[in-house]
């Protein structure tokens, strides 16, 4: 370790455990650990020593050798030649979340400085998400251009509950260029993740390797509206969207968008999906795979201006898979000012939704061919 010259605050009191929150300041109270319950500690006494072991940057425990033995410290202030009064530029850590150069250092004459540098933020032991808690946390309006992030990461979260949870989280934060949520199975707080990443236009990854149920109303709407730098979106155990606008317009307008994996969707309710991938300008085909519940109006105007679509698919309809008739009322305009593209079927659907108006129509497309040439379902 460093033999910097360093001032620190020891906790005073008796109490002996883990120091699990810190002191900006001197005179400061922390929070210690000691194994039967969290007790107050006073940090109150300074001392000078080397540093030789501790768990980050600033404000952190750390052990120091004084000359007279180690002693267990809470670093307060940096005294090296290059850490000066140092404040924003490491880590910290507050109710699960780290975050790392996201308001900018201090300077040696205490000035808050502006972030040099985008920051990461990662909420470790994060499982669920409180009602408006992080609503607008990262981004809003111009505001967001101030707050420089790279990326935001969930590694623990399993499931969204709260309404508005993490709505407009990201919302047109400019320097946004990942979101990962590893282990997120479940949306179902009303507009939990709506316009979480909207506007957010230098995105290029986000991943929901996990995620089986979208059920709230709006969860997932807009989520990436405007991400134009993103390629590719993948749910690849997403089998079930249950509320209305559930996934509504959520890839609105990403027009760098090639590829989506919808591999395990198996239902799609009430509205949920409409406008979903409305002017994904570079899209070229989408295929259902395991889709066989289809709501009302599910999927219309899904694909409205995706003007290089050439090719839908629904291999797995079966007669059973749709609510109300007209039967194929669920793709209403599905194709809105699309040229040229094939809608594949199962054959035996021809009998039953092809001379429905909407199929008749091309589903508000051009030149729109409807094959009934997949293999039959039943």
């Amino acid at each position: 370790m460093s033999e910097t010259s360093i001032i620190v605050a020891t906790a005073t009191t008796d109490l002996s455990g883990d120091v699990i929150s810190t002191p900006s300041e001197l005179s400061t109270e922390v929070i210690v650990d000691t194994g039967d319950g969290l007790q107050r500690a006073i940090a109150t006494a300074n001392i000078e020593g080397t540093v030789v072991s501790e768990t980050s940057d600033v404000n952190t425990e750390c052990v120091v050798d004084t000359g007279d033995g180690l002693q267990r410290a809470i670093k307060v202030y940096n005294l090296s030649e290059n850490g000066g009064a140092g404040g924003g530029g490491g880590s910290s850590t507050k109710y699960g979340a780290t975050i790392s150069t996201f308001l900018g250092d201090v300077d040696s004459n205490g000035v808050l400085q502006a972030p040099s540098e985008a920051a990461d933020i990662v909420f470790s032991g994060v499982e669920d998400v409180d009602s408006h808690a992080l609503i607008y946390a990262f981004g809003c309006g111009e505001n967001a251009t101030r707050l420089k992030i790279n990326s935001v990461q969930f590694p623990d979260l399993t499931a969204v509950t709260g309404e508005y949870a993490l709505g407009s989280l990201c919302r047109y934060s400019s320097t946004l260029t990942s979101v990962s949520f590893p282990k997120l199975k479940t949306i179902s707080g009303n507009s939990a993740l709506n316009g979480a990443m909207y506007n957010c236009v230098n995105l290029t990854s986000a991943s929901f390797p996990e995620l089986t149920t979208i059920s709230g109303i709006q969860s997932l709407s807009s989520a990436f509206y405007y991400c134009t730098k993103l390629t590719s979106l993948s749910f690849p155990k997403l089998t079930t969207i249950s509320g209305s606008y559930g996934i509504s317009s959520a890839m609105t307008s990403c027009t760098g968008l090639t590829s989506v994996d919808l591999s395990a969707l198996e239902t799609i309710g009430g509205q949920g999906a409409q406008y979903m991938f409305n002017s994904c300008t570079s899209l070229t085909s989408v295929s259902f795979p395991k889709l066989k519940r289809v709501g009302n109006a599910c999927l219309m105007y899904a694909f409205q201006n995706c003007t290089a679509l050439t090719s839908v698919s629904f291999p797995a309809l079966k007669s059973n898979s749709f609510v109300t008739a007209p039967r194929a009322y669920c793709f209403s305009n599905m194709l809105r000012n699309v040229s040229g593209c094939t809608v594949h079927f199962p054959s035996n659907l021809e009998s039953l939704i092809g001379s429905e108006e909407p199929v008749t129509a091309g589903f508000g497309g051009t030149n729109t061919t409807v094959l009934f040439d997949l293999p039959a379902t039943e």
